[in-house]
């Protein structure tokens, strides 16, 4: 208790020299961003934000506070000044811990803008920066907001955080129209889509040696689904729509499943254990060069009951893979039905089923949505397209 009043204190001392020093600060108008997020571990934010800060370092002095710690990536951002707090937990004193640092971090940067990805970074960073009166306040929703309807009081403050964002970045049309229903003005959330890199595309000799690093035939007909096994990422319809059609299918079918696990690993391993898919299923787990080898699978699968703007799919299009998604989210703003890929009903194996099937028995309309799923991903979602927006966003803020 003497900790926890003790931290209480100190923050209210930050509070009053903040105040008196605070018109010093922005007088000096330095160029500084703040982002605050979880950790670097490997998801699509994260992913998004390590190809994202070396590329705006030109333009901007940037800094990292992470409300965790313990992932190997951080190690190559040491010239990024990462402010890596105790781990959260649920210890009220790590809380205070937490917010003490990043108190202490605004504190030196009184006119930085400050940027928040993922709602715990909002919640946490967004009050603790509106109480210190931060100037320039950015969120990014890079999902929809379906975690609300589950944690009902992170709905009511993100409301009240809301109010006092001075621009909301949205990854696709389906979270932009989120927002402005959760009673955000229009003018103040900006579309960003996600950018994607030009993905190697393997010679034959090369592809075959990579393929048989996954346990792959030269001639064996592959799927590859890159998402995190969640429950939302549709892993169990997945499995469900193979079994429906794999009789049909080539015999030597191949799945490979890569990600980590975030819960419904051992779901999703029973069920293919029931039906009796084991040989023809693989789960990879996380694995941090899979972009490098995307082009030797003959097309890939996202499942998916809720999406922002995934990056798996783009990522797939971009390395020339025909991409089979749900309609959810930002999905159907990558992937053209019939034309670079295919588009069923979410929780729907029977259609997917189906869409499997077809692609896995006509390799010529493999290859045409292939190579238009390739030329959309690097036309239209671009680092360039990117990074211009958020200098556009970041200046407009410094303003």
């Amino acid at each position: 208790l003497f900790k926890e009043v003790r931290s209480c204190l100190r923050m209210g001392f930050l509070h009053l020299v903040w105040r008196l020093g605070g018109s010093y600060w922005l007088a000096k108008g330095v160029r500084k961003i703040i982002f605050v997020i979880n950790n670097f571990g490997i998801g699509g934010t994260e992913r998004h934000l390590l190809g994202l800060i070396p590329r705006l370092k030109m333009y901007f002095h940037i800094n990292v506070f992470l409300l965790e710690t313990g992932m190997v990536i951080e190690d190559g951002f040491d010239d990024l000044k990462l402010k890596n707090p105790k781990a959260v937990s649920s210890k009220p004193i790590n809380r205070f811990q937490i917010i003490f640092n990043l108190s202490s971090l605004l504190l030196k940067n009184r006119s930085a803008i400050v940027h928040f990805f993922l709602p715990e970074p909002y919640i946490i960073g967004g009050i603790t920066s509106i109480f210190f009166g931060m100037p320039n306040l950015i969120m990014s929703r890079r999902s929809l907001n379906i975690y609300q309807q589950k944690y009902k009081f992170i709905n009511q403050i993100e409301k009240l955080l809301h109010k006092k964002m001075h621009s909301v970045v949205a990854n696709s049309n389906a979270v932009v129209n989120d927002l402005i229903s959760e009673g955000i003005a229009t003018q103040k959330v900006k579309l960003i889509y996600n950018p994607v890199e030009a993905c190697a595309i393997y010679g034959p000799s090369r592809r075959n040696k990579k393929r048989a690093q996954f346990g792959l035939g030269k001639n064996d007909f592959s799927i590859v689904c890159v998402a995190n096994l969640f429950h939302y990422k549709g892993h169990c319809d997945l499995v469900n729509a193979l079994a429906y059609v794999s009789k049909s299918l080539p015999n030597n079918w191949k799945l490979i499943l890569v990600g980590r696990d975030g819960g419904s690993e051992k779901q999703v391993k029973e069920l293919v254990d029931r039906k009796n898919m084991n040989a023809n299923i693989m789960f990879a787990g996380e694995l941090e060069n899979i972009l490098e080898d995307l082009s030797i699978f003959d097309i890939g699968v996202l499942a998916s009951h809720q999406e922002g703007f995934s990056n798996s799919v783009i990522e797939g299009m971009a390395s020339g893979l025909p991409m089979i998604v749900t309609d959810v989210g930002g999905n159907m703003e990558a992937v053209d039905d019939q034309v670079n890929g295919l588009v069923v009903p979410a929780y729907n194996p029977i259609a997917l089923g189906n869409a499997i099937l077809r692609l896995a028995q006509n390799r010529g309309l493999r290859e045409e949505y292939g190579r238009a799923a390739r030329l959309k991903a690097l036309k239209k979602f671009t680092w360039e397209a990117c990074i211009k927006k958020y200098i556009q966003l970041y200046n407009q803020e410094f303003k």
